[in-house]
């Protein structure tokens, strides 16, 4: 014996609805993420042009040589 499930009642979710609001859903949490990973990269580079702009008085004050600032102010934005 074969069971019938009525799938256009309303205790049952549309199926075609729920896969559409979740499409939505992944595609703005997917434009969200890229929108924090470019604002991390902008926040980056424009930390260690930051970083080259300091003289020597201002590096000492922060606990860093100009050897650490030239490590890390030639890291590409991309890299932590």
């Amino acid at each position: 014996m074969t069971e019938c499930i009525e799938t256009n009642s309303p205790a049952l979710p549309n199926a075609a609805a729920a896969a559409k609001t979740t499409g939505r859903a992944s595609v703005w949490m997917l434009a969200a993420r890229v929108l924090t990973v470019l604002l991390t990269w902008q926040r980056r580079a424009m930390e260690r042009q930051s970083l080259r702009a300091m003289d020597d008085r201002m590096l000492r004050d922060i606990g860093l040589s100009r050897a650490d600032l030239e490590g890390e102010a030639t890291k590409p934005f991309w890299r932590s």
